[in-house]
């Protein structure tokens, strides 16, 4: 789950069982971390537009497994590319264009000399 608090930082939260036995109790909400400032701001409107996002946990370091010893969490977020678009430039591009889909040229037909 990403939540945005009021100075536009993006956390990320994991949402825990209970410990008690027979699944007694509700679901805790933990905090993993925040996101660095370019993808907050690339989250920022889609979260504010309350915009069906899905976030998976990729990888999980920890500190004695990195240089700066401290956990690190790395997530994938993925939904509607017209809902990641920034808010200061409506037109900036986040995604470029994938040309996967687009038919083949057709060959140009060689020019004949001295006919």
């Amino acid at each position: 789950m990403l939540l945005c608090d009021a100075d536009e930082v993006v956390s990320a939260y994991v949402s825990l069982p209970s410990r008690l036995p027979f699944g007694l109790g509700k679901r805790r909400r933990r905090r993993l971390g925040v996101l660095d400032m370019q993808s907050s701001r690339m989250l920022v409107p889609a979260l504010e537009r309350q915009a069906p996002l899905r976030v998976r946990v990729v990888e999980i370091e920890f500190p004695h497994l990195n240089r700066n010893r401290l956990n690190t969490v790395y997530i994938s977020v993925w939904g509607k590319r017209s809902d990641l678009i920034p808010r200061e430039n409506p037109m900036a591009r986040i995604f470029s264009r994938s040309r996967i889909n687009d038919p083949m040229p057709s060959p140009s037909t060689p020019a004949r000399l001295g006919s």
